[in-house]
């Protein structure tokens, strides 16, 4: 398997920690296995070839423009990880698990359905998972949540 054969997925907003480590972590992931289906693609898979490649498939507008006023910089970039934590740092703003703790405990069901409810939670949830062990949200702060946040006829029936 040749770099021109190597699918990448495409970058697309909005830009949250979750995109933006789904993607990095998908190139990585078809970048090892390119080298391991191809153990010679290696040898064209180089760093430069791996970042061109993904900054071609940076389509999101913001990202597509850094990519455009940056890649000479990038291109000479000595690793993929190197990349990755440049993207990471540019597109992931610091204050991002607070944020998602903010999403997370802002969720309520309102007039909404219960399943898309605990469906957006879970998601809410998801993003938290690799913030670290503080913010990591566990089985009962989640059904305690379901249970405070629920429409109030819900609450109700449990009591």
């Amino acid at each position: 398997m040749s770099a021109t054969q190597v699918t990448l997925p495409t970058l697309v907003g909005p830009l949250t920690h979750s995109t933006v480590s789904i993607w990095l972590n998908t190139c990585a992931d078809t970048f090892e296995a390119a080298t391991l289906l191809d153990p010679n693609a290696a040898s064209t898979l180089t760093a430069r070839a791996r970042i061109t490649l993904a900054g071609l498939k940076m389509a999101e507008d913001s990202a597509a423009t850094w990519w455009n006023e940056n890649q000479e910089d990038l291109k000479l970039l000595s690793d993929w990880d190197e990349f990755a934590t440049r993207v990471h740092d540019r597109f992931v703003p610091a204050s991002w698990r607070l944020d998602a703790l903010d999403v997370f405990y802002a969720i309520s069901q309102g007039s909404s359905d219960f399943r898309i409810f605990v469906n957006t939670l879970q998601s809410a949830r998801n993003s938290l998972a690799g913030a670290g062990a503080g913010y990591a949200i566990n089985d009962s702060i989640m059904k305690h949540h379901i249970l405070f946040r629920a429409h109030h006829r819900l609450r109700l029936r449990v009591r």
